[in-house]
């Protein structure tokens, strides 16, 4: 294994001394290495059996400056955590003291929204429900028409011709 970095790194390293004396190639080399690396291994990763969960004690951030266009990695002390439901990273603050904070996808915000009640403004009855417990749905006909279709009795339906609604009751 130590050789074959060793030669990746004297390959990668002949490569930028070959590609051009102009930093602004160079540069534009530096980024694009990271892009093509980034795919590679996504490719790779993409054949493998899928994680629930990935953690790590540190992380690596590879950033692209916009005035330059130079890139930096930068090793950072915090813990990273993903999940379906996000992101999290764990670290200190200037003062020491432990802080965290969480980058949720949209279906692990849109749960959170739900349980407390502020859910989508949206017509629940509108053929487009979006969460996923059992209830009866809307289905719009080809000819117009809607038909009721129950799959329980829950009564969050608000339309007043729906005979499984709660309105009017």
């Amino acid at each position: 294994m130590n050789e074959k970095l060793r030669q990746f790194k004297a390959l990668i390293t002949e490569w930028l001394q070959d590609a051009s004396a102009d930093d602004t190639e160079v540069t534009q080399l530096h980024a694009e290495m990271w892009d093509v690396l980034s795919s590679v291994l996504a490719e790779r990763e993409a054949g493998l059996p899928p994680l629930s969960r990935i953690s790590a004690d540190n992380v690596r951030l590879v950033v692209k400056d916009n005035t330059t266009g130079r890139v930096f990695m930068r090793h950072l002390p915090l813990e990273y955590s993903e999940s379906s439901n996000g992101v999290v990273l764990k670290g200190e603050t200037f003062a020491a003291q432990p802080t965290k904070i969480v980058f949720l996808t949209e279906f692990a915000l849109g749960k959170l929204l739900e349980l407390q009640g502020k859910g989508q403004d949206e017509h629940v009855c509108d053929g487009h429900h979006s969460h996923d417990h059992d209830h009866h749905h809307h289905e719009f006909e080809s000819d117009g028409d809607v038909a009721c279709v129950p799959s329980d009795d829950c009564d969050s339906c608000a339309d007043a011709d729906c005979t499984h609604s709660g309105v009017g009751k």
